[in-house]
């Protein structure tokens, strides 16, 4: 029987007024391995105006300082925006505080809005991400720290359908997280593209070898008819806020799938039993996670609920189903 990692996934996308968010949300995470997650993923973006991190590594650190056990991941650090010659420094001394539990993501960003703050044109994002990927390994591999990481905890995100760049993310054996709003009818397409970039000696290994380097993000709300209206009406927002975001980038297939064409208004809470996009049962998720073949971790987005003492208790229980 496969036993799956349980980890979580924070970067709040914020509906609620609160003076002390942040330190909130701290509090949550260092919870998290009170109650037995495995890993806490930390996402950032320097532009949303709801998307409150700007700097995972500040809030990784802050939790490293206060945890033990659990793996800590930055998901993911847009190469773009960074002086990679510099970013290796800030990681090794990362790495150190860790005691060896720091997972470092890697992607080309998300936001436009992020790369016109620092002055860098969109049409050269992919170009210069490829090139500082190379330096990263590079440097990484110099490193006396860094070179000791496990690859598998070097990693990518996953948002698009059809990501042609997990091809290469497999051929550095880093491992991947596909997109808890990634609609659940492109995930083994995820699986295809990693695995046409797999070398030969990971390939003798078959299934297993690809299996393990495939975390799947879930929006899993768990005794979802307990949570108070707000909660309620914040994960409806949530949803389509993301939903809206994708839209206005033109790319709103990610979400509706294959085989869907909802307005953003289908996926907030009168939509909550689609199977496709959002999920109430425990037990649905680790059916589905093991029927794509997925064996590295189940991680959970965390909504902007932590007032609601339902839903907390609803998250801090999961690893006992895990």
């Amino acid at each position: 029987m496969t036993k799956f990692k349980i980890g979580a996934f924070i970067i709040p996308i914020r509906f609620n007024q609160c003076d002390n968010y942040y330190n909130k949300y701290l509090d949550f995470a260092v919870e998290l391995e009170n109650a037995g997650f495995d890993e806490v993923y930390i996402g950032e973006h320097l532009t949303d105006p709801r998307e409150d991190i700007r700097s995972n590594i500040v809030f990784a650190s802050a939790l490293l300082s206060r945890t033990k056990r659990i793996k800590v991941g930055l998901a993911a650090l847009p190469l773009v925006h960074y002086n990679i010659p510099h970013l290796i420094k800030i990681l090794e001394d990362l790495y150190l505080l860790s005691t060896k539990r720091l997972m470092i993501g890697i992607s080309p960003g998300a936001l436009k809005t992020d790369l016109d703050y620092l002055g860098i044109e969109s049409n050269k994002r992919m170009p210069l991400f490829n090139s500082k990927v190379q330096e990263f390994f590079s440097l990484k591999s110099k490193s006396r720290f860094l070179s000791e990481i496990d690859p598998k905890d070097i990693f990518t995100t996953v948002l698009a359908a059809y990501p042609a760049a997990l091809k290469n993310a497999a051929s550095y054996e880093m491992s991947f997280i596909s997109s808890n709003f990634t609609n659940r009818d492109w995930l083994s397409i995820h699986g295809e593209c990693y695995r046409s970039g797999i070398s030969k000696e990971l390939i003798q290994n078959s299934i297993r070898s690809f299996s393990d380097f495939w975390s799947i993000g879930w929006n899993l709300v768990p005794n979802y008819r307990n949570y108070s209206d707000i909660s309620k009406n914040t994960i409806a927002n949530s949803n389509k806020y993301i939903a809206d975001k994708l839209s206005s980038a033109g790319k709103c297939e990610i979400m509706y799938g294959k085989k869907y064409n909802e307005s953003s208004q289908d996926l907030g809470k009168n939509n909550l039993s689609n199977k496709d996009f959002i999920y109430t049962d425990i037990d649905t998720v680790i059916s589905s996670t093991k029927r794509l073949n997925s064996n590295r971790s189940i991680i959970i987005n965390i909504y902007d609920c932590l007032t609601d003492n339902s839903y907390c208790k609803a998250i801090f229980d999961l690893p006992n189903h895990f």
